[in-house]
């Protein structure tokens, strides 16, 4: 694989999937959805190196689509596949705080979360049957994360371990990025005029200094490779710019061996999951991860997705908005077939994924333990 870095040229728009209402007495703010899904980002790429290797608009050449497949499907991208959109500040990537990173009540110190034990009075009955929730050991109370936050490759490392971290190791959203809300008009290029009345509103998203996107790809032939370093493409919606320059950092997580030795798995989701939730919730089942049984999950809220293709087989056509597991959510697995789940990250080559569009970026998963007082 190769790694890019996707630094922004001013702001970023990303819709979050809600109309835009331009008329009226009142007005709908859009946009706010940072980090962008992988798609944005796939069919950003793809098309700043379709226009590098001589795309000047309509339909790809065949030679293009060779190397960059074609369309928006799942099996769309040919023998290219993606990993990412992470973030990066300076040379540290950054990946999402998981869910069952919690405060502990009156106090500042940073604690996690696992499943009630076996047996204990706290598990309830609900539509998914008796289900093990999510506590602090000790009968301690929690509460969530004061803001939204990220951690570095270490300590996500250490938490992946089943150790908390220090409350200072934290990197806030706020040291990040900020919104920035924006008022424009839509113009009708016939006329080259305003439109009377068609104002919207929207967020944009300012990155601070150094930060910027990091996306791993992989199927390349070498001369598009070098292609990455300098390109300068389309991010998002209303034609926000993004300049690339390669650059490569390592897979985070445990040595699989490591995590090969325990029976009790926590799964974090580092990018978006394409998944059926209720299915692995209600089933206890995770398709592609054989020989484990779901026990339980803490899940932020899902994330919506669209868009607009432009290039392509989809060229002009609207995407349809699907709700995924927003990154940082966390499942909590017995490993009850040690053999079969061995060999499924075996194969996997300890990098899983799961669900769908996983060649796009979707269902990277972060494989650690549950916490050392669970």
């Amino acid at each position: 694989m190769v790694g890019v870095v996707l630094e922004p040229v001013d702001t970023w728009f990303f819709s979050d999937g809600a109309p835009s209402v331009d008329s009226g007495a009142a007005h709908s703010e859009v946009g706010g959805v940072f980090p962008p899904s992988p798609r944005s980002v796939v069919g950003a790429l793809r098309a700043g190196l379709a226009s590098a290797h001589g795309w000047r608009g309509g339909p790809w050449p065949p030679e293009i689509c060779r190397v960059l497949g074609d369309g928006y499907q799942e099996e769309s991208l040919g023998s290219l596949r993606f990993d990412g959109p992470y973030l990066v500040r300076g040379d540290t990537p950054l990946y999402p705080a998981p869910a069952h990173l919690v405060t502990i009540a009156n106090s500042e110190r940073l604690a996690l979360l696992a499943p009630e034990p076996k047996g204990a009075a706290g598990a309830v009955w609900s539509d998914l049957g008796s289900m093990r929730l999510p506590v602090l050991a000790g009968g301690k109370c929690a509460r969530p994360l004061p803001e939204p936050a990220w951690l570095t490759g270490d300590d996500l490392l250490t938490v992946l371990r089943g150790k908390a971290i220090p409350s200072h190791a934290l990197v806030p959203q706020s040291a990040l990025w900020r919104d920035e809300a924006r008022v424009g008009i839509r113009r009708d290029n016939t006329r080259r005029a305003v439109e009377a009345g068609a104002l919207y509103l929207t967020r944009h998203v300012r990155l601070d200094p150094a930060v910027g996107l990091y996306v791993h790809v992989a199927g390349l032939p070498t001369d598009w490779e070098v292609s990455l370093d300098g390109l300068v493409t389309q991010l998002g919606g209303e034609a926000r710019m993004a300049a690339c320059r390669r650059r490569t950092w390592a897979t985070v997580g445990p040595p699989l061996e490591e995590i090969l030795e325990y029976r009790r798995l926590v799964l974090v989701a580092l990018t978006p999951w394409d998944v059926d939730v209720n299915g692995y919730l209600r089933d206890r089942v995770i398709p592609e991860l054989p020989g484990v049984s779901v026990v339980s999950a803490c899940l932020p809220r899902s994330q919506r997705i669209g868009g607009w293709a432009e290039i392509g087989q989809g060229h002009d056509k609207t995407l349809v908005t699907r709700s995924v597991l927003a990154p940082g959510s966390v499942f909590f697995v017995d490993v009850i077939d040690p053999s079969r789940f061995r060999e499924a990250v075996t194969v996997a080559g300890g990098q899983l994924r799961v669900g769908r569009f996983t060649s796009w970026g979707f269902g990277v998963v972060g494989l650690g333990t549950w916490p050392e007082e669970a």
